[in-house]
């Protein structure tokens, strides 16, 4: 990648740790708009040897069928299949959440343009689009996805709660992928070793395909403003209890949360040894709780709110939320050395409303206080909780 600074990096996709001092993003990226209309994001990557397309479409649960939502993780598994990358020794990937579905192709820097033609054929091809034949892998993730255990029980009652993986169908997905593809709604990122200009210019005229229009996705709210939820089973074969928190919080949606909020409350997870979830709905604080005895989890399960307000009270001092700030930092631009995680982050920012997200979120981990850790977990500690406990046996 082009650096826009007097710091010299490996020629490698990886970003070095001295970007945190740099006047550049530290994702440098350009967006613009494919012929046929779509949101596109490109990041040049020269120095790597793969190269990554991803189409990522956000879901709107209100509009589906429950039936209708059960087929999302073929219908994302078949968007990816219908690109055949084998002769050039690609893969093609796909991920599903509550949220949203990627479907991922990746092959040798030098097939970028199959890449292109690939996804411009799948494209055009939608109402003929049938179930894959063969499994499709994971695609991987730049962060880890709100688990779906937290958003069933935060979003009870509504529709985002409803699985999106059920029993495989012959019907073909046509119907499926037209409701749900749909111009508002998608965003397609490119990773390529071409520089920045070349590879928008080339992206952009390759990707004629257009998608009808419709409305954005209807933002979820929270099942409640405060308050906790609990859902509870037995294992008979569990010594005590385990428990596992969430602190729940706008996501990274239209109406979401700012990205020094979303960076506080990731360096609060570190903190209090939690770690940090998050989809375009909903953010969260989540923290592991064990007790020896099963009568005893609730206390055990309180004793983290303590920390939380603790926290709240008294933020750590500075250096140590200094030091946090910049693990967390590291631990995200080491994950997007990866490409198709880049494209993932670049691309799941851009159909959020806007690829900038990715360094916003960067950028405040650098400038993070403990004013900002302390604000987060004031948030934290009164906005919604969900608790999911299993209870077994005891010693």
């Amino acid at each position: 990648m082009q650096l826009a600074s007097a710091v010299v990096c490996p020629p490698v996709i990886a970003l070095c740790t001295a970007l945190a001092v740099a006047a550049a993003p530290a994702i440098p990226h350009a967006t613009g708009v494919t012929r046929g209309g779509l949101p596109l994001v490109v990041v040049s990557a020269p120095a790597s040897p793969w190269a990554e397309l991803q189409l990522h479409v956000a879901l709107d649960a209100n509009e589906l069928s429950p039936q209708e939502r059960a087929r999302l993780t073929e219908l994302a598994q078949a968007l990816a299949a219908a690109v055949d990358l084998a002769p050039v020794g690609g893969v093609a990937r796909a991920r599903v959440a509550p949220d949203h579905l990627v479907a991922s192709w990746g092959a040798p820097a030098a097939q970028l343009e199959q890449l292109l033609r690939g996804a411009q054929d799948t494209l055009l091809r939608l109402r003929l689009l049938r179930p894959a034949v063969a499994p499709v892998a994971a695609a991987a993730s730049s962060e880890a996805d709100l688990d779906p255990r937290a958003l069933t029980l935060a979003l009870a009652g509504t529709p985002l709660m409803l699985p999106v993986a059920g029993p495989t169908h012959a019907e073909p997905l046509g119907p499926l992928a037209a409701r749900v593809l749909r111009r508002e709604r998608v965003a397609i990122a490119v990773v390529g070793a071409l520089p920045e200009p070349e590879l928008l210019e080339r992206s952009a005229r390759l990707l004629t395909a257009g998608l009808p229009p419709g409305p954005l996705p209807a933002q979820s709210a929270l099942a409640a403003s405060t308050g906790t939820r609990v859902a509870e089973s037995a294992d008979a074969d569990l010594v005590g209890a385990r428990s596992t928190i969430w602190f729940l919080g706008p996501g990274r949606g239209a109406a979401g949360a700012a990205p020094a909020d979303r960076a506080a409350r990731a360096v609060l997870a570190r903190l209090l040894m939690g770690r940090a979830e998050g989809n375009a709905v909903a953010f969260a604080v989540a923290i592991e709780v064990t007790s020896p005895r099963a009568a005893t989890i609730a206390r055990a399960e309180g004793k983290v709110l303590q920390a939380f307000e603790e926290v709240a009270r008294a933020p750590p001092p500075a250096e140590v939320v200094a030091a946090e700030a910049a693990r967390e930092r590291a631990l995200r631009l080491e994950r997007l050395r990866d490409v198709s995680a880049l494209a993932d982050a670049v691309g799941r920012a851009l159909v959020a409303g806007d690829a900038g997200l990715v360094d916003r979120e960067l950028e405040a981990l650098g400038a993070l206080t403990p004013a900002d850790v302390g604000a987060a977990a004031r948030a934290a500690a009164l906005g919604p909780r969900v608790i999911w406990r299993v209870v077994g046996g005891t010693p």
